[in-house]
């Protein structure tokens, strides 16, 4: 079921491993850390189950998972990179899909104001980026009226809900999962956790019940597509 983006089956942390054995990506491998996290709780926890019972709570139906691709990228306008999932669940019946965010401490990356900023710099630089094109658009797209406020948002948030609902299926689900583990910080966890709330009140999410301590769900209407939004904290510690 688990397998790279090249079809290769994943069934050990080594496998699991092995796609961030190169290039920028080896430095996100290390203990503790929100890749390595999300493996071994899928590998040697029974993550998987415990992802499928979350959401079949929420959604109030049985879930077949098909496949499942770390590091899984799905296109969600007409540039280069797409979203890129930490992890990516494809069931049916219904047909669903899932995009895992994994997160120990790490932010939600830059803010939007930052990241427009810092990509207008490098075009004036000469570089050949669409990213102030893309920024452009996505608010354009996730916000009728926006106004100054929504420059402070996280970047990521932005990207991660248009990069879920691309992948086309009924029912799109954005799945953060925070792992506090050894290397946690609480101070950045907190400011983690402010963010995800500051960009579910500018999108109107709202909020449903949840029986789960250290757990939050929400449901919006992006364009035409709802999405749920799930943000757990887990102790995970090693």
């Amino acid at each position: 079921m688990i397998q790279d983006k090249n079809g290769r089956s994943i069934v050990t942390m080594e496998d699991w491993a092995e796609i961030y054995s190169s290039g920028n990506r080896s430095k996100h491998w290390k203990e503790g850390r929100s890749a390595y996290s999300i493996a071994d709780y899928v590998i040697n926890h029974n993550g998987l189950d415990r992802i499928c019972h979350r959401v079949e709570e929420i959604i109030q139906e049985p879930i077949k998972f098909e496949k499942v691709i770390p590091e899984l990228e799905i296109k969600f306008d007409k540039f280069r990179q797409g979203r890129v999932h930490d992890l990516g669940i494809y069931g049916d019946n219904p047909s669903i899909f899932i995009g895992v965010e994994s997160k120990v401490d790490e932010p939600f990356g830059q803010t939007i104001s930052d990241s427009y900023l810092d990509s207008v710099a490098r075009s004036i630089s000469g570089e050949n980026t669409k990213k102030p094109q893309r920024i452009y658009d996505l608010l354009k797209k996730q916000f009728r009226k926006p106004d100054r406020t929504v420059f402070d948002l996280r970047y990521q948030l932005l990207y991660a809900v248009s990069g879920t609902i691309a992948a086309k299926k009924k029912i799109s689900v954005l799945y953060i999962i925070a792992f506090k583990t050894n290397l946690y910080d609480d101070l950045l966890g907190i400011d983690n956790y402010r963010d995800y709330i500051s960009f579910m009140k500018a999108v109107n999410a709202i909020e449903q019940k949840t029986s789960r301590p250290d757990s939050v769900v929400h449901k919006m209407n992006l364009g035409r597509k709802e999405l749920i939004s799930i943000y757990d904290q887990i102790e995970w510690k090693f």
